[in-house]
């Protein structure tokens, strides 16, 4: 994929407050962490562009096997927006360390919790 791809990538800007990520987070994780799992699957969502990848995505879905949209760049951008939108820093090593969508839910749900404590 190369960068006038991405560039000219389709998106679905707002789709992480849709009804739809709602009902899927719901469906998936404990009430605790359904917001911040919601935010986080509608990113992906809108990063690939394609409602139908939210019906693929399981907590156990793994970022380099099960959710194959993205390439380098991609799931260093996905990170970066995950950041931006929580307003916190994921060190290179602990992204090294999530391998699964559900780990990054967690690990994101941890670090907003010891924030607010």
């Amino acid at each position: 994929m190369g960068i006038l791809d991405f560039l000219s990538r389709p998106q679905l800007p707002g789709f992480r407050f849709s009804p739809e990520v709602t009902a899927w987070a719901a469906s998936h994780f404990p009430h605790s962490k359904r917001a911040t799992a919601g935010l986080i699957a509608g990113i992906l969502v809108e990063q690939v562009g394609d409602a139908d990848a939210l019906s693929d995505l399981q907590p156990k879905s793994r970022f380099d096997g099960d959710i194959n949209v993205f390439d380098w760049f991609d799931a260093t951008d996905y990170a970066d927006a995950v950041e931006a939108e929580f307003r916190l820093s994921i060190p290179r090593a602990d992204r090294e360390q999530i391998h699964q969508f559900g780990e990054l839910v967690d690990y994101v749900h941890a670090k907003l919790q010891s924030r607010d404590a």
